[in-house]
């Protein structure tokens, strides 16, 4: 098979650039080794949770002017930041997949192991067993 970009890595970046190729008319594969943190985050999705410093986050798009210069979102700029999570929500939603949540605040999910894991999108309707 032929492909116009392989991504590598399979979390959540690697699925949105996928997405973004296919509508843009391009055929990519993505290559991922085993097992990533998107497998144990229980259909949600993070952000930022924690500063550096370990400071909990509540708001990611807010705290990006604590990160440090060499922070890649810090890098990307907030306002950046913000697009690129509105259109990860626009592109599972072309794809049938229903989320909720927001970049701006933080909410939480049920991790595997029962305790609370910060997530800025998670899925709607997470499926049942």
């Amino acid at each position: 098979m032929r492909f116009d970009t392989i991504i590598i890595g399979g979390g959540l970046s690697g699925l949105v650039c996928g997405l973004r190729l296919q509508k843009a008319g391009k055929k990519c594969a993505i290559v991922s080794a085993g097992q990533n943190a998107m497998h144990f985050f229980s259909g949600g999705f993070g952000l930022l949770s924690r500063l550096p410093d370990g400071k909990r986050v509540s708001r990611p798009l807010e705290a990006v002017a604590e990160l440090p210069d060499n922070h890649p979102y810090s890098k990307i700029g907030k306002e950046k930041l913000a697009e690129y999570a509105e259109e990860t929500v626009k592109l599972f939603g072309m794809c049938g997949i229903k989320v909720k949540g927001d970049a701006a605040e933080n909410g939480f999910i049920i991790s595997g192991s029962g305790s609370l894991k910060p997530a800025w999108l998670a899925l709607d309707d997470p499926p049942s067993l």
